[in-house]
């Protein structure tokens, strides 16, 4: 069974900027009110909680994790992906 997706809200409106601290399993998917939705599938020591909000804040990016059930009803697995602007 593969990971779940999981989500944060990244506090920074620049896409490029942000794109380039994510790792493949991670990607930018929609612009926010609050800046920037990412959402991914941890895999390999490449997860949420212990890379990428980590690497994120070192340079200094504020990202956190949403547990929103809209996100997580594997009913809309990639559903989320739209055409971003760079």
């Amino acid at each position: 069974m593969a990971e779940p997706i999981r989500y944060a809200v990244v506090r920074d409106d620049n896409i490029d900027r942000v794109s380039r601290y994510l790792p493949e399993n991670y990607k930018v998917i929609r612009r926010v009110p609050e800046g920037l939705l990412i959402q991914g599938r941890d895999h390999h020591g490449w997860t949420m909680d212990k890379y990428v909000i980590p690497r994120l804040a070192s340079g200094l990016i504020f990202a956190e994790e949403v547990d929103d059930p809209r996100f997580n009803d594997p009913a809309n697995d990639g559903a989320l992906d739209v055409q971003m602007e760079g």
